[in-house]
């Protein structure tokens, strides 16, 4: 069994893991492209685990006292760093974790892309200059081999960050904010996706949702309009039309018939969305806010998301744990 995600379990994702890791030095992070898994070492013994495969993959916490989780890919350099940030693209099933330095500057990320076909994760560093990887790299046969990252960049005093202009938008679209530039340094799977070059050298675009209603939701009127143009298939035109929506939730959105009651549901699911991804510092409080966490009970099998869409659903302590817990249940991650 493995998790399904969508945007909305992206966005909230994001904020567990910054609520959970924020501040908490880098111990290591390796890629093993056999086996399509990522695992990202903190130095207070915890792991966050990645598993990409698109039949049973999964995303959860390793504990200090966890048995290994079997990623055995070689290790990639990565400097004396902090995960500071942690987000979604707006409607985009993707992780992008930002390492930094003790003032907050960012230096590296790991990008993970969670599209059920086409997962993915990426190190990047922050290119030296703007313009310095806008160009797509050529086709490289050992790209996705992640032991190969450039030793000099690994530092983040060789290069200098007037270098890199903060203003530089890493996304363009809805919902699109300035971002430094980043250079693809490792790819778990080296590919192009669509116009985007996911190779070593090329530079790193996020996806960007080209849906409707990214920031805010769109009037009652105008969600009306969308079900009556679609009425012969609501669902199928909700789904192309409208942010946030997914096979995960489109159908308690519209399990009723009243496109009133349809329209307050995805306005609940948007408000969801649009709450702030960031939990405060672990210097700031002795334990951020419980964020809320849920497991699905759907045919495909038990599912964690962010709010109970659908009957069958119950509380879980969190998203992250919830994972370990459905995929784990014998206290050892799933094969």
């Amino acid at each position: 069994m493995g998790t399904r995600y969508d945007s909305l379990l992206a966005r909230a994702l994001a904020g567990e893991i910054l609520d959970r890791w924020r501040g908490v030095r880098i111990a290591g992070l390796r890629m093993a492209p056999g086996r399509r898994a990522v695992e990202l070492a903190f130095e207070d013994g915890s792991r966050l685990v990645a598993m990409l495969h698109p039949l049973h993959g999964y995303i959860l916490e390793l504990g200090a006292d966890a048995p290994a989780s079997g990623v055995e890919g070689k290790a990639l350099r990565v400097g004396r760093l902090s995960l500071v940030d942690a987000r979604a693209p707006a409607d985009e099933r993707a992780l992008l974790l930002t390492f930094g330095d003790r003032a907050g500057r960012p230096w590296e990320m790991l990008a993970i892309e969670l599209p059920t076909r086409r997962r993915n994760a990426l190190h990047c560093r922050r290119a030296e200059e703007a313009g310095a990887a806008s160009e797509p790299a050529e086709p490289d046969p050992a790209a996705s081999d992640p032991a190969e990252p450039d030793p000099a960049a690994s530092d983040p005093a060789a290069s200098d960050p007037a270098e890199s202009d903060p203003a530089e938008s890493d996304a363009e679209g809805p919902g699109a904010d300035p971002r430094p530039a980043w250079r693809i340094e490792a790819a778990l799977i080296a590919r192009d996706a669509g116009d985007r070059s996911l190779r070593r050298g090329a530079r790193y675009v996020p996806p960007s949702s080209a849906r409707r209603a990214v920031g805010e939701p769109p009037s009652e009127a105008e969600w009306a309009a969308v079900l009556a143009e679609g009425e012969a298939d609501r669902r199928r035109a909700v789904l192309r039309t409208w942010a946030w929506t997914s096979a995960l939730n489109v159908d308690w959105i519209l399990a009723e018939s009243d496109p009133a009651e349809t329209y307050a549901r995805y306005c609940a699911l948007h408000a969801l969305a649009a709450a702030a991804s960031r939990g405060p510092a672990a210097s700031d409080a002795p334990g951020p806010p419980r964020r809320p966490a849920f497991v699905l009970d759907r045919p495909s099998g038990p599912q964690p998301y962010p709010h109970p869409a659908g009957a069958g659903s119950g509380p879980a302590a969190g998203l992250l744990t919830a994972a370990w817990k459905l995929l784990a249940p014998g206290g050892g991650p799933a094969p």
